[in-house]
């Protein structure tokens, strides 16, 4: 294997970083800048390096990465898993799991996008995060039923409310500001906006969670949001397509966005819709 042929797998805690290159190396590093900088260097001549999303713990040797020239990739740790398994590997480790990254990104790494060092989509992505965070807590706030018949309960219940309101608000006006600022959100923005049902939660959404939106074709856009419905056929057994995996996050506020597109007034997806569930098409599945 030559030096250009090298993929490195990363294991990613919140403490330390533990790395499998397909050259034979094996490593550890502190997951701190000294280590992400000291691992960049040790890794240069490696084609790609990949990591799994772990709960943001990666976007800093991410962005290390990129910085330092090499291409870096996330990957879903589900697709790890089931490369794993398909390779009978069933024990999982830090270091097994490296191996597991960096051999499943050789085999797939034509199917995925590099990361980019894009401070202002970043940025708008943690907003994004952050502000499902909020809407959860309010949305469970206001179905708790342990506050109904007391007062001073009721009372909390509705300054906490009114406090979680002000703060979505104060995220949203943040990130209208940062997509108004970056000409390209800016221009993406505008043209999601130009569709029925697409407000500024779902277009923010869109660009935040799904930046590949443009930049792959419609049939990976669906696989990715997780409404590609996939063929489970064998034999005589021909059971119905199904949906799977996929970015909930995405998915949550697109269906939400799909329901006022069929109910807009001359609207191309109310007639599309209709059109489907004349047709048998369960409204779930025309949806």
């Amino acid at each position: 294997m030559t030096q250009v042929d090298v993929f490195v797998g990363i294991d990613v805690s919140k403490d330390r970083l533990d790395v499998f290159s397909t050259a034979g190396e094996r490593f550890s590093v502190a997951n701190d800048a000294a280590g992400r900088a000291a691992l960049a260097l040790r890794i240069a001549g490696a084609r790609a390096a990949g990591l799994e999303a772990s709960g943001g713990y990666e976007a800093p040797v991410l962005k290390a990465l990129a910085q330092a020239g090499l291409a870096a990739y996330r990957l879903d740790p589900a697709q790890v898993r089931a490369f794993a398994r398909s390779r009978g590997q069933r024990a999982k480790t830090d270091a097994i799991d490296a191996r597991m990254i960096a051999l499943c990104l050789s085999a797939c790494r034509d199917t995925l996008r590099p990361f980019v060092d894009d401070a202002a989509t970043a940025r708008l992505a943690a907003l994004a995060a952050f502000r499902r965070r909020l809407v959860g807590h309010k949305a469970a706030l206001a179905g708790s039923d342990d506050r109904r018949e007391d007062p001073f309960l009721q009372h909390l219940a509705a300054e906490q409310e009114a406090l979680l309101a002000a703060q979505i608000a104060g995220l949203d006006a943040e990130i209208a500001t940062i997509i108004a600022a970056t000409p390209e959100l800016s221009d993406k923005a505008a043209r999601l906006r130009s569709a029925p049902g697409v407000g500024p939660v779902l277009a923010a959404t869109l660009l935040a969670s799904l930046p590949e939106l443009g930049r792959v074709g419609s049939r990976q856009i669906a696989a990715l949001v997780g409404v590609a419905p996939y063929d489970r056929q064998s034999g005589r057994n021909a059971r119905p397509a199904r949906c799977a995996a996929g970015r909930r996050q995405v998915r949550n506020v697109l269906y939400m966005g799909v329901l006022a597109a069929i109910r807009a007034r001359k609207s191309p997806f109310q007639t599309t819709y209709a059109r489907l569930v004349a047709a048998g098409k369960p409204p779930k599945l025309a949806i």
